[in-house]
């Protein structure tokens, strides 16, 4: 196996920063689809426990 070693550009850093904004939107709106909430809001038990 090999490792590709490039020069870090500003271009190749945006395209990285763009990925990486991407694949946080997508994630936490999986995350919202599958449970129904965000991953900072308490759970229906946690906000009667403290109640």
């Amino acid at each position: 196996m090999a490792t590709v070693v490039t020069e870090p550009t500003m271009r190749s850093v945006s395209i990285l920063g763009l990925i990486v904004i991407i694949r946080t939107f997508l994630s936490l709106s999986l995350q919202v689809e599958l449970e129904g909430k965000f991953p900072w809001q308490k759970r229906e038990e946690d906000r009667k426990e403290v109640e």
